[in-house]
């Protein structure tokens, strides 16, 4: 059962210091993550109710429409071709790890790219079929649908499942958590 909003927030946030010990007697810890996405190309609001987010918030009237966005697109296809092994060159060189919120499309897509996160032992966050699938315009079942469908992708791929979930542009329904939770999820970002 997942706490209600308010009940969460009661535990914490109350103007207390929280001590925390990192180990080796760390004063600071740091989390590196990275995005791999993917846009699903067809702006059909029947098929996909929105073409992209591009960091708007909330959802536009022009997103509704589908409207495309060249601009993101183009990002986005450069970050899965080019970008991406950049940024694993520069993690292997400074034997980093980091987390990787990557689309169930942006997997299909640049399945090497998942493979290699998964033997190098980044963390792969299941973040949406798609940006632009966005889970607030989606039914309840059509939700846990998205969901097993990424979580099949990802085990195709390497054979594990992820344990963490981040919302395709961080929007989250008030069903997620729950269905999070059904599907064997540990944590949402």
């Amino acid at each position: 059962m997942i706490p209600a909003h308010d009940s969460f927030y009661d535990v914490f946030s109350k103007g207390k210091k929280i001590k925390v010990q990192w180990p080796n007697g760390a004063r600071l810890a740091v989390t590196l993550a990275g995005n791999l996405e993917a846009w699903t190309e067809m702006p059909d609001p029947k098929l996909r109710r929105t073409r992209h987010v591009g960091g708007s918030n909330p959802i536009t009237a022009e997103e509704v429409r589908c409207k495309y966005d060249f601009r993101t697109a183009s990002e986005n296809d450069y970050g899965g071709r080019t970008g991406f092994w950049r940024i694993l060159r520069i993690l292997r060189k400074h034997g980093l790890k980091a987390s990787f919120n990557i689309n169930g499309l942006a997997a299909i897509r640049y399945p090497e790219a998942v493979q290699a996160l998964h033997a190098e032992g980044h963390e792969i966050v299941g973040h949406s079929y798609a940006e632009d699938v966005q889970l607030i315009l989606l039914s309840k079942e059509e939700e846990r649908e998205e969901i097993r469908t990424c979580v099949k992708i990802f085990k195709d791929l390497t054979g594990v499942r992820p344990s963490g979930w981040l919302s395709s542009g961080m929007r989250h329904t008030e069903h997620t958590l729950e269905l999070l939770a059904d599907e064997g999820f540990l944590w949402h970002g």
